[in-house]
């Protein structure tokens, strides 16, 4: 049976259930007593390790199933957790990772020895420790869960007619676990079936991991209900319990605060008059397909291709005057406008996407260095577009790492300075207009300016005369240079210099902007300011020597008018005062060489400022076009070299419009 076309969907599902997998076990480790992680992490492992049966790869679900084994006993209370269990765990997802991500590759061959007899040691100690007989009646009616229907039924059976709850579990290695499902109900046909847990329809499709519980009504005895399930091929366990029959004795196995699937019937109470009634109502199903990145990206160029044909057709109207346009111009307009919304939210995903995967990091980076830290995560629902989202995973990553290693101090430290000796790391999204912005916070020791500045002179990037003429804000930012680092040694974790140059470029490359804000010994609070899209920009067209640009708007603070008089040298560099500070002037047409055929300077200039990185630049332009949508397109190979440009665009009129770079533009100046 060839499984490869339904491969891609395993590994990306199989992700999703490795990242619930770690942040439930990050809370279990918090909480050894906790019900709901101890839950979340064994349907996570179940369902990898029955996709990974019928997909044929044998070693992830061998392994899968010895993780399986440690947390059935974790959750029946007869395995302690410890913090040496909980590092095995956490070794065997790793290794689990490493064998899904191999898939795609030449090899799978990964050894998996050592750690599963790591599994079978913890086993081992779980076979010794004594099993409470409250903690057994636990176990017991775990997997079985009645709702309020199902309750009323039990009630209503005559004395003749026994309850029972049957869960069945299907083999490991079986290949038609719908079929073999459908057969045991068919072997039970005859008797009074009150509830299935997953509903039948998901077992019809095969939509359940390869168990499923019957809440069955008979007058049979129970040894011949187990020879009818017996009888059906590849049925690994089942396991038959007798309900009690009066409501207060049921109310053990009532479902309390658990999700229920979006397919099944949920049965609700309604409180009206001070009395209580049981209504049933039906969970709307959800319908939601896998749509690769690719085919949004080509949606997405097809509706940019829309908008050009739309400005091209307003420019129309408006050059020629024809008023007979304006129904059918409106209406493009109007379609226009909500498919591109359509496409926008179908590439939007949650930041959680990529936060989801920090507590696990900050948890193995506290531990190699000996810190207490906690990572506290705000705004996981904030979206953005999936590129821009996936550029910021490294960023972000060297974020954290720089808080761990330079900013959270050791434990002594922190409590000889008077604070907790756990040390916090804040990751906030926050959605503003037309931006998400992203704040790193740690409360640790904050930054040195004077620390900062020597580290830079060591390594040669900047004398000591520059130095000293820096501002704080110029001295915390030494730390995005290439090769800077304040380590004199150099660790695993940091020390060589590379990190926050890279995340800096990264914003930069992304049309962002970046703020840093510190308090010595109090923390430090670095901000990353991101569109929402980099497709689809709203941008200011301006006129240079002839020539039409476009700036992006987030970026423009405002345009003023100067006289040339105002404009001064200061060590070769052109600047004027602007609101009490120095105001550094750029001219664009010296930069690219661009000749307006005024030879003469102007006696009154217009100057376009802009904010990079908490500081302001001017640069002279000839006139403002105004503000328009445009549709981002790359330059192409041939000029994919050229600095300065961001990109170019097509604007209504035909014409093309040169994106300019801002950030490298600086450089450059």
């Amino acid at each position: 049976m060839d499984n490869s076309e339904y491969k891609e969907i395993f590994v990306s599902e199989a992700k999703e259930h490795l990242q619930n997998l770690n942040n439930a076990l990050l809370e279990l480790e918090k909480k050894p007593n906790a019900e709901e992680p101890i839950t979340i992490i064994f349907r996570a492992a179940h369902t990898i390790k029955g996709n990974a049966a019928t997909m044929g790869f044998d070693d992830i679900r061998d392994l899968t199933h010895k993780l399986e084994d440690v947390l059935d006993k974790i959750r029946k209370h007869e395995l302690k957790m410890t913090s040496d269990i909980v590092d095995v765990l956490f070794e065997c997802l790793d290794i689990i990772e490493n064998m899904i991500d191999s898939l795609g590759g030449d090899s799978t061959d990964i050894d998996t020895t050592q750690v599963i007899q790591k599994l079978e040691s913890i086993m081992g100690q779980a076979s010794s420790q004594p099993v409470e007989k409250k903690q057994q009646e636990n176990t017991k009616k775990q997997g079985i869960t009645l709702t309020d229907k199902d309750i009323s039924a039990i009630e209503k059976l005559n004395k003749k007619t026994k309850p029972y709850a049957i869960s069945v579990k299907i083999s490991d290695d079986c290949q038609f676990k719908a079929v073999r499902a459908h057969l045991v109900l068919d072997n039970i046909k005859t008797e009074k079936i009150i509830s299935i847990t997953p509903a039948s329809d998901l077992l019809e499709k095969g939509d359940f991991g390869l168990d499923f519980t019957i809440i069955l009504a008979t007058s049979k005895k129970k040894n011949m209900i187990e020879q009818a399930i017996t009888r059906v091929a590849e049925i690994d366990t089942v396991e038959i319990n007798e309900l009690p029959r009066t409501e207060d004795k049921l109310s053990k196995y009532k479902e309390h605060e658990t999700p229920v699937s979006v397919t099944e019937v949920s049965v609700a109470t309604v409180h009206t008059g001070g009395k209580s009634q049981s209504s049933t109502k039906v969970v709307e199903s959800v319908q939601s397909v896998r749509v690769s990145m690719d085919k949004l990206d080509k949606l997405m160029n097809l509706v940019g291709e829309l908008l050009i044909s739309k400005m091209q057709l307003q420019d129309i109207k408006r050059r020629h005057g024809l008023t007979e346009l304006n129904e059918i111009a409106q209406s493009i307009d109007r379609l226009s406008f909500e498919i591109q919304n359509e496409i926008m939210d179908a590439r939007m995903v949650p930041v959680d996407h990529v936060f989801g995967r920090f507590p696990r990091l900050v948890r193995d980076l506290a531990h190699e260095q000996n810190k207490k830290i906690e990572l506290a995560v705000e705004g996981k629902e904030i979206e953005l577009d999936r590129t821009v989202l996936d550029r910021m995973g490294d960023p972000l990553v060297h974020l954290l790492r720089n808080s761990i290693d330079h900013g959270i101090e050791t434990p002594d430290e922190r409590t000889q300075n008077g604070k907790q000796d756990t040390g916090i790391i804040k990751l906030i999204a926050k959605r503003e207009k037309n931006t998400v912005s992203i704040q790193v916070i740690d409360d640790g020791k904050g930054l040195d300016k004077d620390e900062l500045k020597q580290a830079a002179i060591r390594k040669g990037l900047i004398s000591e005369a520059q130095a000293s003429k820096l501002t704080d804000t110029e001295a915390y930012n030494l730390i995005f240079l290439p090769g800077f680092s304040t380590n004199k040694a150099i660790t695993e974790i940091s020390g060589r210099g590379v990190g926050m140059d890279v995340v800096k470029s990264v914003i930069d490359s992304l049309g962002g902007q970046l703020k840093m804000e510190s308090e010595p010994g109090s923390g430090t609070t670095i901000t990353l300011s991101l569109p929402l899209t980099l497709a689809i920009q709203q941008v200011l067209l301006i006129k240079i020597s002839n020539e039409t640009y476009a700036v992006p708007v987030n970026i423009v603070s405002e345009t003023i008018k100067i006289k040339s008089a105002d404009i001064k040298k200061i060590k070769g560099r052109e600047v004027i005062i602007y609101r009490s500070h120095e105001l550094p002037i750029i001219r664009i047409e010296q930069t690219f060489n661009l000749n307006s055929g005024e030879e003469t300077e102007k006696d009154n200039l217009l100057v376009m400022v802009v904010e990079k990185d908490e500081e302001f630049v001017g640069f002279v332009i000839d006139d403002v076009l105004g503000e328009q949508q445009i549709v981002i397109k790359t330059l192409g190979d041939m000029l994919k070299n050229v600095k300065g440009f961001a990109g170019g665009a097509i604007l209504g009129s035909g014409k093309v419009a040169l994106i300019l770079d801002i950030n490298t533009l600086v450089e450059i100046a």
